[in-house]
């Protein structure tokens, strides 16, 4: 003699099926998701660490530049962690370059209207 009947093994049967569908669906999505997110995080990181690397090899450019600038105007170095660093020279150049700076800006500020 049966307990169960035919129609309950039937429904439970059914059940079992839509509840692993559901499940596998939504491990899917969340997976799918998972994959999608890393994958944006990477894109970001990677594009960070180009903007970095962008501003570090501007700044020696600059610095590079700088530093020719200024050993043409006389001044030895810079940096003012090296030994032949003079300040007031160093500070003498930096004003007119910017004293400069300034004029152009204005040149061209006026060139405009």
């Amino acid at each position: 003699m049966s307990f169960i009947n035919q129609q309950s093994v039937s429904f439970l049967r059914w059940s079992a099926l839509a509840v692993g569908v559901w499940w596998g669906w939504t491990r899917h999505h969340s997976l799918t998701r998972f994959v999608k997110d890393r994958a944006e995080e990477q894109h970001e990181a990677h594009h960070k660490l180009l903007v970095e690397e962008a501003k570090i090899a501007y700044e020696a450019q600059y610095n590079r530049e700088q530093a020719a600038l200024a050993s043409k105007a006389g001044v030895p170095a810079i940096d003012s962690n090296s030994l032949y660093f003079d300040a007031e020279k160093w500070s003498n150049w930096a004003t007119a370059q910017n004293d400069a700076e300034e004029a152009a800006a204005k040149a061209k500020a006026a060139a405009k209207k």
